[in-house]
């Protein structure tokens, strides 16, 4: 972009570098022509300085960093959160998406070309997943929650997600075969990133992050692939229970919440999944449903859109608090209405 304004700006000036200093020190040289070469000046220099400062943000926003000692332990909260493409987050991110407390942090579970590093915290800028990634729901879950925990609280986000996978590739006693078994190029992409353990990834991510933290809660959306019958609530609940073990979590105090997908009402091609998928809480304690109500598709009705995952990841904050405090998901909700949000 900048090659073909320096060529519009350089014509502009009509004549050549050497014609320029030749008139120059004739003392020859229009005052017209100088304005305009003064102006291509001010106007590259801008743009370089510009470009310059976006790209020292951008390192600055992924560069690793540690948590402050006063927060470690009870005052950094984190959530495991997996399942597939709409957990991953599919949408655009715009301006309003880039406005990030210093309070939100997400563990890295993999590399990527936007500086992240895998096993090191950073500010929770969207994408959270992976680089690759877009704007999904949890994006906005942490910013509800940071907008009534008390400020001495951080949240730190975890996210292992792979678009298009069945519920299996999280349980850890059959994703080895399965994934073995796995074709697509795009899947094995993802799960090359991921050592092809999905699960083995995030539980690895979690043990370094509850170095620093206490683990709060597990959040899934999966279910556009294979929430059609009862299996997929078990495996759910296995997965979660094979976490609780391994992490020596307090299975009473850390809830399960699992999102909705595009509802059938605004099109979404796998909405007879939810029925399935809010069927869980009836089967297990400690388990919620996040409502995609409000939450409209993107053109292909299969994810949502920019203000749809705002929308999901603020029912899924209230459906957190609901669930450990409701005195503070009412305050919430009254937020929310005063916002105007749904």
């Amino acid at each position: 972009m900048y090659n073909k304004l320096f060529i519009t700006l350089w014509h502009s000036v009509n004549v050549d570098l050497f014609s320029i200093l030749y008139c120059y020190h004739l003392h020859t040289l229009k005052r017209y022509y100088m304005k305009k070469i003064l102006i291509y000046i001010l106007v590259m220099f801008g743009l370089t300085t510009a470009c310059d400062s976006d790209n020292d943000n951008d390192k600055h926003n992924y560069v690793s960093i540690e948590i402050p000692p006063n927060v470690k332990g009870s005052n950094l909260w984190i959530f495991l959160c997996y399942g597939q493409s709409n957990m991953e987050g599919q949408a655009p991110i715009e301006e309003q998406d880039k406005i990030v407390s210093d309070r939100f942090l997400s563990l890295s579970a993999t590399d990527g070309e936007d500086g992240r590093k895998m096993g090191k915290w950073r500010k929770a800028l969207p994408p959270i997943c992976r680089a690759e990634n877009h704007l999904g729901p949890i994006d906005y879950f942490g910013r509800t929650l940071l907008d009534v925990i008390p400020d001495s609280v951080y949240i730190g986000i975890v996210m292992v997600a792979v678009g298009g996978c069945p519920i299996t590739y999280f349980d850890k006693d059959k994703n080895t075969a399965i994934i073995a078994k796995e074709e697509s190029a795009s899947m094995i992409h993802i799960l090359d990133q991921y050592g092809r353990n999905p699960y083995g990834r995030l539980l690895n991510m979690a043990k370094i992050a509850t170095m620093d933290g206490v683990i709060k809660g597990v959040l899934v959306h999966q279910g556009e692939k294979d929430a059609y019958n009862n299996e997929w609530r078990k495996e759910v609940r296995k997965i979660y229970r094979d976490l609780q073990q391994e992490l020596l979590f307090d299975s009473t105090a850390v809830p399960l919440i699992v999102g909705e997908v595009v509802r059938l009402e605004y099109g979404g091609l796998f909405g007879h999944a939810n029925h399935f998928i809010n069927d869980i809480v009836n089967h297990y304690p400690n388990t919620y449903v996040a409502s995609s109500e409000n939450c409209l598709p993107a053109n292909d009705n299969i994810h949502f859109n920019s203000e749809g995952y705002r929308i999901l990841g603020r029912h899924y904050a209230i459906r957190y608090l609901e669930a450990t405090n409701p005195g503070l998901a009412a305050i919430c909700r009254q937020r929310l209405n005063a916002l105007g949000y749904k």
